[in-house]
């Protein structure tokens, strides 16, 4: 609760710079108290740059003067630092100073102390950083020290391979295993043989029906006929033979390891050796050339396409060739024996763990006002105990003269529903009169949500309510008219079903379609605020597109990330999203985004919701 005791304290706003194009309105509302009166007041007006205004006015002898609500909106296209200021005899004291971001509305409320609200109606929160860890500490030495991990045993050098031994027919009889003797130093890898010429492929016919599969012989596989020329595909017909598989040439002997030399041509491959018995593990030789790569086989001429015609139903497939006779495998070779473990050390103790880092300093409370005297009880036809008590101080928003009076305006026509509204206050006067009021927005006239009070009489707004019942977000502003100026009060984007909501003992405030209050977690010196724009590919499908974004809250020095939204846009279901996904890349500028979205599933089309977040540097 703040209060004027003295006809030398009043409240005061100020702007650290010059306004960048817009001043920024404000509204006041108090409650003048005395030992037998209270009397509500108001008061309204706009910024002056570094110039400080009264935005409350000292009161006079014998009367305190208890604040009950104050806005301030940005109205700026820019970024604004704001102080308020308690002036006592020119004295000033800093009550409250912040950055208000183009939108944000600072409000203060007297139960609930100063907290802002952002361009969506959220109220902005302090996120709280923990401090940083400290290092592990070490572990204690229970149930032992493990001491350091013992030198590895040396490998043994690697054993000469003997050569690979002719692959036996299959299911021929496997050639006889080599003694396994010591692991000893592994010979000189042989020279790789030649690689046989691949034959050619044999034409394919006709596809018809499908044979039985023929009998698999132990031959040696014949070259594969040539391909030949692709017909007029018409009704899908018998699927031909396939042709017989080329010989494959023997695999030579495996020279010693050495330089490598240039590749050259592949040569046939020569017959696997035996192989020998595999000693101890010893030097490996140098890699040996590598052969000569035999010439692919020629592939037969594809045919002319022909038409496409009906297909018809799928033929037998055709019998398939024999397969050669797989040749034998040599003996492997005995492998060396593997050098010694050596001990694992000790394990040493480990640290002692870290003092946890400093949690973040949550802010000072406020001291608690002293409560308002118990004023006399009225006679049976003034006022009763219980209204005199209600009475001992304003907290909402007064309208105190017959030209004040609250509005509600739109930035844009209502899509396909108007927003209903309902407003409750209190007359004070010669009595105690409860009254409320409702109605529906009408696009970008304003329209009266609390009308002018009577002579005589201080009309204080209790409660105020407006639902988004629009198929689309809508953006409200709460007008303080006085003679003919407005002042923002309040002004927020409502998202379809958002709930904006006042009242007098915790100011503005928005609920979602769910009746959960909107905050926006807020780190200091940032702007951190997640915000949604839409894009359009068009109809014409592409792989990407560009797009520019405004968002004056940007700077070319802002950080940008985003992300498709998980949210269907017009015309569109969620389930459709599950199959595009994309590659967002954000360009900051002044007070806009430049968007470069690339689809990485193929070509897309039509609208999509992205969510993005923006720093101030």
């Amino acid at each position: 609760m703040i209060t004027l005791d003295t006809t030398t304290k009043k409240l005061q706003v100020v702007l650290d710079s010059a306004k960048a194009t817009n001043d920024c309105p404000w509204t006041t509302s108090y409650t003048d108290i005395t030992t037998t009166t209270w009397i509500g007041g108001a008061s309204d007006g706009v910024t002056n740059g570094l110039s400080a205004v009264d935005i409350v006015t000292a009161p006079s002898a014998l009367v305190q003067r208890r604040m009950d609500t104050i806005s301030v909106f940005n109205a700026d296209t820019d970024q604004i630092s704001l102080s308020v200021l308690l002036n006592d005899n020119n004295t000033t004291r800093i009550i409250w100073k912040g950055i208000l971001l183009s939108g944000d509305v600072l409000q203060y409320a007297d139960d609930r102390g100063f907290f802002v609200t952002d361009s969506y109606g959220q109220i902005k929160q302090v996120s709280r950083v923990q401090g940083i860890q400290g290092q592990q500490g070490l572990q204690g030495t229970n149930p032992g020290v493990q001491g350091l991990q013992g030198i590895p045993g040396y490998v043994g050098l690697d054993g000469v391979q003997g050569q690979q031994g002719l692959q036996g027919t299959n299911p021929g009889v496997q050639g006889p295993k080599g003694l396994t003797g010591d692991i000893g130093v592994q010979g000189y890898q042989g020279q790789q043989g030649n690689q046989g010429v691949q034959g050619n492929q044999g034409s394919q016919g006709n596809q018809g029906l499908q044979g039985n599969q023929g009998l698999q012989g132990s031959g040696i596989q014949g070259s594969q006929g040539n391909q030949g020329n692709q017909g007029l595909q018409g009704n899908q017909g018998n699927q031909g033979n396939q042709g017989n598989q080329g010989n494959q040439g023997n695999q030579g002997l495996q020279g010693n390891q050495g330089n490598q030399g240039n590749q050259g041509l592949q040569g046939n491959q020569g017959n696997q050796g035996n192989q020998g018995l595999q000693g101890n593990q010893g030097v490996q030789g140098n890699q040996g050339n590598q052969g000569w790569q035999g010439n692919q086989g020629n592939q037969g001429n594809q045919g002319w396409q022909g038409n496409q015609g009906l297909q018809g139903n799928q033929g037998l497939q055709g019998n398939q060739g024999q397969q050669g006779n797989q040749g034998y495998q040599g003996d492997k070779g005995l492998q060396g024996n593997q050098g010694n473990q050596g001990n694992q050390g000790l394990q040493g103790n480990q640290g002692l763990q870290g003092s946890q880092g400093i949690q973040g300093f949550i802010g000072v409370q406020g001291n608690q006002g002293n409560q308002g005297q118990q004023g006399t009880q009225g006679t049976d036809n003034g006022l009763n105990q219980a209204q005199v008590l209600a009475r001992t101080s304003y907290r909402g928003i007064i309208l105190d003269t017959t030209t004040r009076k609250l509005q509600l305006v739109l930035d844009a026509t209502e899509t396909t529903t108007v927003l209903p509204f309902v407003t409750g206050y209190v007359d004070y006067g010669t009595g105690f009169v409860p009254g409320a009021s409702n109605g529906v927005t009408s696009g970008t006239t304003p329209v009266n949500a609390v009308g002018y009070p009577g002579v005589s009489t201080t009309r204080e707004v209790k409660m105020l309510s407006v639902f988004n019942a629009d198929s689309v977000a809508a953006s409200v502003s709460v007008l303080y008219y006085d003679t003919g100026t407005t002042r923002i009060v309040w002004k927020g984007a409502l998202s379809v079903g958002d709930c904006l909501q006042y009242a007098d003992t915790t100011g503005f405030y928005v609920t979602n379609s769910t009746g959960q209050i909107k905050e926006t977690a807020w780190i200091p010196g940032s702007i951190g605020l997640t915000k949604q724009a839409t894009i359009d590919f068009g109809a014409t499908p592409v792989e990407s597109a560009t797009f520019t974004i405004s968002d004056p809250n940007v700077t070319t020095q802002s950080k940008i990330f985003g992300g498709i939204a998980y949210v269907a846009p017009s015309g569109k279901d969620l389930d459709e999203l599950e199959f595009d996904s994309f590659a967002l890349y954000f360009a900051p500028g002044a007070g806009v985004i430049t968007l470069f979205a690339r689809s990485l599933e193929g070509y897309v089309s039509d609208k999509f919701i992205i969510s993005y977040t923006a720093s101030a540097s």
